[in-house]
């Protein structure tokens, strides 16, 4: 109200070492990312949550490890950190997501094979999602802590993929740059020398 701290309901949880690392509005709903596993009014809650016309709704999915960051980027929401896997349906399998993943509303997606160690930060430049963090490995490749994700729209629309072309920064080739896309079917393309 501009006036005092307003607590939302009654916060999120009285564990020890839980903690909020990060926050973000998409489509019209603000989702709340971290270290935290917490029960409120009968529903489990575990790293990420979003609140909506001030209450507190469970997302379609479970993360096993903390959430660091959130972007918004193309229309879709990443969600990055210390994560390996996510369970996204009611079968309490959790699926492979190394440390980065795509929602774009209705359903997850990963990204290739994603990093090797934890993801701190994500944040758009010049039209790519860079990705900084603890990693060594990217998509199985050689790339130390820093990388960019570069999916551009109309690869997208004309080859019905669900990928996207990745880019390593610093990258210790010479004049050779790889490049490596989905055909959405499972099949990788790798070109370059």
């Amino acid at each position: 109200d501009g006036i005092a701290w307003q607590s939302l309901k009654t916060g999120l949880t009285n564990q020890p070492f839980a903690y909020v690392q990060t926050m973000i509005a998409y489509n019209d709903t603000f989702y709340i990312g971290g270290g935290f596993s917490t029960v409120i009014d009968n529903i489990t809650y575990s790293r990420v949550i979003r609140w909506y016309n001030k209450e507190f709704y469970p997302v379609n999915y479970t993360v096993n490890y903390s959430v660091y960051s959130f972007l918004t980027y193309k229309d879709d929401l990443y969600l990055a950190g210390k994560f390996t896997g996510i369970n996204i349906d009611s079968s309490m399998n959790f699926y492979s997501f190394r440390r980065i993943a795509r929602w774009n509303g209705v359903k997850l997606d990963s990204l290739y094979s994603g990093v090797d160690y934890d993801v701190h930060a994500l944040q758009e430049y010049n039209n790519q999602l860079w990705v900084g963090g603890y990693f060594t490995l990217v998509g199985g490749d050689s790339c130390r802590l820093l990388a960019s994700w570069d999916m551009p729209a109309d690869i997208l629309e004309k080859n019905n993929l669900n990928r996207g072309n990745i880019e390593f920064y610093p990258n210790p080739f010479s004049f050779s740059t790889k490049f490596r896309t989905n055909d959405g079917h499972g099949m990788i393309y790798w070109a370059g020398k």
